[in-house]
């Protein structure tokens, strides 16, 4: 009997997860899963705690409770012993839907897309952000040209794609946010690869260049955020201008670094004079 690293599960969620002091379990694809204060649990937009992942409150136009029925990812160790997979990592989501297609009549609260009505959630345990553009920067609805190509990605109710988040190709439409007086940077991928007391971690995102005149590269610091936020150096991309647009592309891999793969990973725009920064989970 030992315990076995590097163990995974993905799967539907069978019943209720139940919460004993500390100590949450779910049924993952037949295989028990046990979380803890120390299982970083997270949902497509947000980071969850014990209490609200057995709270049995459904989602908006589902009848089951909380996650049952939807899909979870738990990385961590198994242990022989008990017969469990105690989970460091643990991704909860009540559906995996998505619809690409031409977008019509897209607001503040959504959009139809192949003739779906795909609303934004305001549920607090996934809170969508506004629709993005295809670099990942909120943008004004009203402004995004007809029948534009757009993904959306939620969980289908029966009736409504509930939505956290709908991404459409519009680079011409108008920011929500004036690029030049704040320029901005998306994170829209971090995975990291875990071996041997190593790891590698890829990047990828984008940020907006109509402050830099001829739109140049931009310099971006990477680093790992850890608890309470301490953070530790990384290295540096350099983004790329999208051809006929006024933003830049950065995608970056980093290879052998030290220790375990982080939490979540911080990027900052160091060329900007107003420096901004995006952080993401990392996914594994």
């Amino acid at each position: 009997m030992a315990i076995i690293p590097d163990a995974n599960v993905e799967g539907p969620i069978a019943q209720l997860p139940s919460l004993n002091g500390n100590q949450l379990t779910l049924m993952v694809a037949g295989v028990t899963v046990i979380a803890d204060l120390n299982t970083i649990i997270r949902t497509p937009t947000r980071q969850l705690n014990l209490v609200e992942v057995a709270d049995p409150t459904p989602f908006p136009g589902r009848a089951d409770p909380r996650f049952v029925n939807g899909t979870a990812l738990a990385d961590g160790s198994y242990d022989t012993t008990d017969g469990v997979l105690r989970a460091d990592r643990l991704f909860l989501q009540p559906g995996e839907h998505v619809l690409v297609g031409p977008i019509a009549n897209p607001t503040a609260a959504g959009a139809i897309v192949n003739g779906v009505n795909a609303e934004l959630t305001n549920d607090p345990r996934i809170p969508s952000n506004p629709i993005l553009n295809e670099f990942g920067f909120p943008i004004q609805p009203d402004s995004i040209p007809a029948d534009s190509t757009t993904a959306a990605e939620g969980y289908y109710d029966g009736n409504i794609l509930r939505a956290f988040v709908i991404t459409v190709d519009a680079p011409d439409a108008i920011l929500m946010t004036n690029p030049i007086i704040q320029p901005q940077i998306s994170l829209m991928r971090a995975r990291a690869v875990d071996k041997d007391g190593t790891y590698r971690l890829d990047i990828r995102g984008a940020v907006t260049l109509h402050h830099s005149p001829g739109f140049q590269p931009q310099e971006i610091d990477v680093y790992r955020l850890d608890d309470n936020n301490v953070s530790t150096f990384l290295g540096r991309a350099r983004s790329r201008r999208a051809p006929g647009t006024a933003f830049g592309k950065y995608d970056q891999e980093f290879r052998n670094l030290q220790g375990e793969p982080p939490i979540r990973v911080r990027v900052i725009n160091t060329s900007a004079m107003n420096q901004t920064s995006a952080d993401l989970y990392v996914d594994l």
